[in-house]
């Protein structure tokens, strides 16, 4: 799996705070403050809706456990009585899991294995009696982003059991995250109306596979399609023509530049500013959107503004006078993005095999 670079760290007493102060639907007399104590380290479980394990031989678990070896535990890991955790609905099934451990941890699960693998037979730990399912749930999924590398679809199924179980607005859930704006909350949970053929497309890590930028995309098309913003069911078939198509279409201006390089040794070329250039013979495919779209791409390919041909002022398609270069200062695959957004799906899926058939 592709390596990301680590999240910033939070802190946990500021995401009690917020809870506490906008979250939180209890009253404050039901948040005691944690209780101060040491408890023998096995019989501290690990917290069972962690996102991903914890591996014990992992470089960064063997590097924090030679810290408290050394420095010793400067902070009680966050815990919640084991009776606690078992009387919360749906929260029984993890009985087996935790064992006979008198408490769960909410966060620090990493200085947990590291005090294991450091052999520390005790531990500081801060009690919290008293804690409500929703709050132990929204404490542990922010660890999770947070902490965790996690994939977009792991983020995107952490933040619907949060919602699903506390019926946090995206306000309220990105608040929580460190801030997030609740736009990055709802396209997140927007990665969930994909198929499941497309959801692992998206969790792939091969060359070429789907990107969150081309989720997005596909979804737009997908509600452009149903004809509802709010929409996106449409079969799971269908979603996988649509993701063929834009792929297709993505390929486009990279087809265009490679096909452009392949000139740029040519002396007359090279000394043709990108507009000239792009109209030269062999640079247009076809008549219309087809010859803009190359055009776009070669103005692309040089690195300067695409160079767009269009009709002259006041004749029609049919009209004389051949073609007038517009200078264009966006991207080319912008353009081709504009292009696919305004064709009907049919018409678009022609114009890609045009362009690769030229």
């Amino acid at each position: 799996m592709t390596t990301r670079p680590r999240k910033p760290g939070i802190n946990l007493g500021n995401a009690f705070a917020a809870a506490g102060n906008s979250i939180v639907k209890t009253a404050e007399a039901s948040m005691p403050s944690y209780a101060q104590h040491v408890a023998d380290t096995k019989e501290i479980a690990p917290n069972p809706l962690n996102a991903r394990k914890i591996n014990p031989k992992s470089a960064d678990i063997q590097q924090l456990a030679k810290s408290l070896k050394k420095d010793g535990q400067l902070q009680g890991i966050p815990v919640v009585p084991r009776a606690d955790f078992l009387s919360w609905e749906g929260f029984d099934k993890y009985a087996a899991v935790i064992g006979a451990a008198r408490y769960v941890v909410i966060g620090g699960g990493r200085r947990r294995a590291a005090a294991e693998v450091a052999g520390l037979a005790r531990m500081d730990i801060s009690i919290k009696p008293g804690m409500t399912r929703e709050t132990f749930l929204r404490l542990t999924i922010v660890e999770n982003i947070e902490r965790l590398d996690l994939t977009p679809l792991e983020e995107a199924h952490q933040i619907k059991t949060l919602r699903d179980a506390t019926g946090d607005s995206y306000a309220e859930i990105g608040e929580l995250l460190n801030g997030r704006t609740k736009g990055w909350v709802g396209q997140r949970l927007d990665l969930l109306n994909l198929s499941e053929r497309l959801q692992a497309e998206l969790a792939s890590d091969a060359p070429g596979s789907m990107t969150v930028t081309q989720a997005r995309e596909l979804l737009k098309a997908i509600r452009r399609e149903v004809g509802d913003e709010d929409d996106a069911s449409v079969s799971a078939g269908r979603q996988w023509e649509l993701w063929e198509a834009l792929r297709d279409a993505e390929r486009l201006p990279r087809k265009r530049d490679d096909e452009a390089k392949e000139r740029l040794p040519r002396k007359q070329d090279a000394d043709l500013s990108p507009a000239v250039a792009a109209n030269r013979p062999g640079a247009q495919v076809a008549n219309g959107e087809t010859r803009r779209g190359a055009a776009a791409a070669a103005g692309s390919a040089t690195g300067g503004p695409a160079a767009v041909p269009s009709q002259p002022a006041g004749r029609d398609h049919g009209g004389q006078g051949g073609a007038v270069l517009l200078r264009v200062d966006v991207p080319a695959a912008d353009i081709v993005h504009v292009l696919r957004d305004r064709m009907p799906p049919a018409k678009w899926a022609e114009f890609v095999a045009e362009v690769n058939a030229s």
